[in-house]
C-alpha cells in the first residue's frame, strides 16, 4: 500500500491486517516476496554441499503468484468544526482504495475502497 498522505504512516501494518484477514478466510495464499532473498540464501546454503540429498528442498518448486494486490493511502482535507475545550480534537479522515490485478493478464480483476478516520487530541494551551 502506497502512502500518498503528507504523514508519514506505516502501511506494513495495514497490509499485515488484510493478509491475515484473507489467508484466516481461506481463500487464497500468499507469495512471501519479503522472505524471497532469504529463502534463495537457505537454498543455496542447502545445495551447497553442507545437507545431505535427502533432507534437502527440491529447487524450482515455490509457486508462481497468479494476483498482486496493491493499495493507496490518501489523507482527505475537510473543515473541522470549532471546538470550546481544553483539548481540542483532530480528526483526520483517510481514503484506502485496493486493486487486485491478474498478473498474466494484466487486468484489475477488483477494487474497492473504504474512509477510514482517526481521531488525535492536542491541548489548546500549553504542550
Amino acid at each position: 500500500v502506497a502512502n500518498r498522505t503528507s504523514e508519514h504512516i506505516d502501511t506494513s501494518g495495514i497490509t499485515d491486517a488484510i493478509r491475515q484477514e484473507i489467508l484466516a478466510s481461506g481463500k487464497a495464499r500468499f507469495v512471501n516476496r519479503v522472505q524471497r532473498s532469504n529463502i534463495e540464501k537457505e537454498l543455496s546454503y542447502q545445495y551447497g554441499g553442507n545437507v545431505s540429498a535427502g533432507t534437502r528442498m527440491l529447487r524450482a518448486k515455490q509457486v508462481g503468484a497468479e494476483y498482486m494486490l496493491t493499495g493507496t493511502l490518501r489523507s482527505i482535507k475537510k473543515k473541522q468544526p470549532k471546538q470550546f475545550r481544553f483539548k481540542k480534537k483532530v480528526l483526520m479522515y483517510y481514503s484506502l482504495t485496493l486493486e487486485l490485478t491478474n498478473l498474466q493478464t494484466g487486468l484489475i480483476e477488483w477494487t474497492d475502497s473504504a474512509d477510514i478516520v482517526r481521531e488525535s487530541s492536542k491541548p489548546f494551551i500549553g504542550w
